[in-house]
Formats: C-alpha cells, structure tokens, sequence
C-alpha cells in the first residue's frame, strides 16, 4: 500500500481510487484502458472498476477529464490536494484542542470552587497546583516559608517563587530528618545546591518529619509546606527509580487548608529545637563574602565594599537589601566634614 493511501482515505478515497489516482499520477495523462495496463499483480482492476473510480475522483475534483484528447483523464497537481488534507487535518486537530481546552477550564474551575467552599482543595493537574500554590501562598508570604521533608523535586518547581520570596525578605527554612529520605544520603548537599543562590536554613530533626498514608495499599509520603505560620500545603509523595537507576521522587497532587493556624502551631510544637542535631545556616556566595568583609573591617563605607569585593553598585544595593531585610546588616549615614554623608555598613 502507498504511503499516502491512509491520507486520501481521509478525502474520502476508497482503494479502487487510490489506485486510479496513483497510475494517473505516474502516467500524467492516460485513458481508462492505460490506466488499467498500469494495474500491479494481484490488484487488477476491471475497466468498469476504473471508470467508476473515475468518476468518483472526478466528483472529488482530484482529477479532470479531456474528452478531446481520447477521452482520457489527468491528475490535479498533487500538491493542492495534500494542501486540502493538511487544511483538513489542521481543522480537525484545532477542534480537538479547543474542546480539551474547554474541558480542562471547566475542570479547574469545578477544583477551585471546591477549594474556596470546603476550605480545602485538590487540583486537577500538578501544573495547576503550582501555579496556585505559587500565586495564592509563597508570594503573599510576609515572613517565613517552613518547609518538612520537602522532595528535591518539590524544592526545584517552586525555586523561582522562592527567590522571589527571599528577595522580599521572607525566611526559608526546611526541616528534615535521616528517616525521611534514607535513598538520599546526600540530601542537605542536593538541597544546598539547589538553593545556592538563597539563604536557607537547614534544620535536621530526631525524628521523621513526613506523614506516612496509604494510598491504593501503596504508601506514600507526606510533606508540608508552613506558610507565616498559619497556613498549610501538603504535598503527597513516592518513591521511583529512573531509567539511569537513580532514586527521586514524584508528586502525585496536593492538599491542604487555606488558614489552619492552629493545626500549624501544633505541628511547629513537635519539633522542639535539638541543639545536638545539625543545622546549617546557608548563606548565597556574595552574600556570605559581604558577611565576612565585615567581620574584618567593620563600619565600611558602601563605595569600599563595592571596590573590594568587585560587587557592582546595583548588584551590591540588592545584596545589601536582602541582608538588612532578613536582619543581617545595619545601614547608616555618618557626616562629613565636607559635603554629603557617608553611608557605611555594619554587623547587625
């Protein structure tokens, strides 16, 4: 069978025309009895098979018909009628998508009304889930983003909405444990790289920190997103092996409530502080190298830092923001014998 034989099926075309049009394609111009002398073994079509074929191509103006010239039959260039199947097929495909985009609107607004009525949502799809999290959460937070054995994977998806988040001063900080992810002996080391251009504080706890549930016999693991200290994200997780053999993890959806302020403290209150354990306060680069200059020359002028450093006056006002901000740095203005104050930074 031609390549093309399932494509003109779309027009409309059985197997006696694809044939007619075929032989008419090679040949150029040829009468029904030529046509037929171009049938292959095991698929010889009678004269009156052709001619009816005819027909019906001539009807699916495919074909023209030159009644002077021996009453024979020539092909329409075939461009113009590929040209015809692609417009359909584009029109076909255009239709599927508006009704899946119909549809899928339809679904994540039954979601969303579901959430502002119940106080508690679920999402019809991960990208939708991020998006609101995003939007509705990490940037409304004012102070603080908490987050208890958060997968790599989770940490990675919201890293924008988190930077923006550290920008504006909100601290980060994520609580975890050695039973949490025991497939990841290097699970500080993977987060730290993740977050290197944010501050985050990395807290490890005596004991687990995710909710274990069952879902279909299978268990999986829950994380929590704190926000403010009032409100709460949680964040159903698995175990999986990819095809390279390394161990992550999916998110299957989310859930949570929208103000559950007392359910946030009560999980805040069972994890009392263990000064035994590890904590790692980890610093952005430029950031931790800004600290350290001032621990050596204390009360420097913003000019002399930017000089020293190499940091360019933008880049080191933001810098410097985010560290008064988060209650690192002090900013202050010393006078001049002559002409304007001095802005000089200090240790907080």
């Amino acid at each position: 069978m031609n390549d093309a034989t399932p494509l003109l099926r779309e027009l409309g075309f059985d197997e006696n025309m694809a044939q007619v049009y075929f032989a008419l394609v090679d040949l150029g111009r040829a009468t029904i009895k030529q046509i037929q002398a171009m049938n292959k073994p095991g698929k010889s079509l009678s004269y009156s098979q052709v001619y009816h074929a005819l027909k019906k191509l001539l009807n699916a103006q495919v074909v023209e018909q030159h009644p002077s010239f021996e009453d024979s039959f020539s092909p329409v260039n075939p461009s113009l009628v590929f040209d015809e199947i692609k417009q359909q097929k584009w029109e076909k495909l255009a239709r599927i998508e508006q009704d899946l985009a119909d549809r899928y609107e339809r679904s994540t607004k039954e979601f969303g009304m579901c959430t502002i009525q119940t106080n508690r949502f679920y999402f019809s799809s991960l990208d939708l889930g991020f998006k609101i999290i995003t939007d509705r959460f990490i940037n409304s937070a004012t102070t603080i983003l908490v987050f208890l054995a958060p997968p790599p994977t989770l940490i990675r998806q919201l890293l924008p909405a988190l930077t923006r988040a550290y920008g504006r001063g909100v601290k980060l900080e994520i609580h975890y444990s050695v039973r949490d992810f025991e497939e990841y002996p290097n699970y500080p080391a993977v987060l730290l790289a993740l977050c290197k251009n944010i501050r985050v504080k990395l807290v490890q706890r005596q004991f687990r920190t995710y909710d274990a549930v069952a879902i279909n016999d299978e268990l999986t693991r829950v994380g929590s997103l704190l926000i403010d200290n009032q409100q709460l994200v949680s964040v159903p997780y698995h175990r999986i092996k990819r095809t390279n053999g390394e161990i992550d993890f999916g998110i299957d959806f989310f859930e949570g409530f929208f103000q559950a302020q007392a359910i946030v403290q009560n999980i805040i209150a069972g994890f009392p502080e263990n000064p035994i354990l590890q904590m790692i306060d980890s610093i952005p680069p430029r950031e931790s190298q800004i600290l350290e200059y001032l621990k050596d020359h204390p009360r420097s002028p913003k000019h002399e830092l930017s000089l020293a450093l190499g940091i360019g006056g933008t880049d080191l006002r933001e810098i410097l923001a985010r560290l008064t901000q988060h209650g690192l740095i002090l900013t202050e203005k010393v006078p001049q014998n002559r002409g304007r104050p001095v802005e000089v930074v200090r240790l907080a």
